[in-house]
């Protein structure tokens, strides 16, 4: 894998996490989301989490300008990735 191709490896990463396990949020937008969720003056967010409702536990990414990352859940997600892709 180049370094040159590594933005188009990262989207089609991206492309199968989200076939696989569904879309999820990007790592910042998650984390704001779960803090917001938590404010107690915002009582309709009570029974309506935003980052239960839009942030996928099995994945995220990250796409900073100079770093691209995929966050994964756990060993089980990395294996079935691995697998799919015949890197095991």
């Amino acid at each position: 894998m180049s370094h040159d191709h590594q933005p188009v490896y990262f989207i089609q990463a991206c492309e199968w996490f989200i076939k696989t396990y569904g879309m999820s949020a990007e790592i910042r937008q998650w984390e704001e989301m779960r803090v917001f969720s938590e404010i107690p003056f915002l009582p309709y967010l009570k029974n309506l989490s935003a980052a239960d409702l839009y942030v996928n536990k099995h994945w995220s990414w990250s796409n900073g300008t100079s770093d691209l990352r995929l966050y994964i859940k756990g060993e089980q997600e990395l294996s079935l990735f691995l697998l799919s892709h015949n890197l095991s």
